[in-house]
C-alpha cells in the first residue's frame, strides 16, 4: 500500500495527526491531535456539566423522571453563547479531520515520488 493512502486512511479512520505520526511528520501530527484532543476535551466536559445539572435537578424533584421532561431540561440548559463555543469546537475537530487526511495524502504523495516504489513497507 502507497505510504499516501496508509497515512491518509489512519487519519480518516483513527484520529487527526496519526497518519502523520506513521510519515514521521511528528509536528504536525502533535498540532493536530492536540487541536482535536482540546476540542474534544471541551465538548465532553461540557457534555458531563450539563447531564449532572439536570441529574441534580432530577434529584430534587424540579424535573420529571419522564424523557419528555429530561429532554426540556437538557434543552434549556445551553445558553445561546454556550452553542456557539460548542459549535465552534465540533467545527474544530471536522477542520482538524480534514486538515489531517488531505495534509497526509499530501505529504505521503511527496513520499512515494521519492521513493520511486508503491511504498509499501512490507
Amino acid at each position: 500500500m502507497k505510504y499516501s493512502t496508509k497515512a491518509m486512511l489512519l487519519s480518516a479512520f483513527l484520529f487527526p495527526g496519526v497518519g502523520h505520526f506513521y510519515l514521521k511528520c511528528y509536528l504536525t501530527g502533535a498540532v493536530l491531535a492536540s487541536l482535536a484532543v482540546g476540542a474534544l476535551y471541551f465538548l465532553l466536559a461540557r457534555t458531563i456539566e450539563v447531564a449532572m445539572r439536570v441529574s441534580e435537578m432530577i434529584q430534587q424533584g424540579e424535573v420529571g423522571i419522564d424523557p419528555l421532561s429530561i429532554t426540556q431540561a437538557l434543552s434549556t440548559q445551553t445558553t445561546t453563547a454556550d452553542s456557539q463555543v460548542i459549535n465552534i469546537a465540533t467545527v474544530m475537530i471536522i477542520c482538524c479531520f480534514v486538515m489531517g487526511i488531505g495534509d497526509s495524502y499530501r505529504v505521503g504523495r511527496i513520499r512515494d515520488k521519492a521513493d520511486g516504489t508503491s511504498g509499501s513497507t512490507a
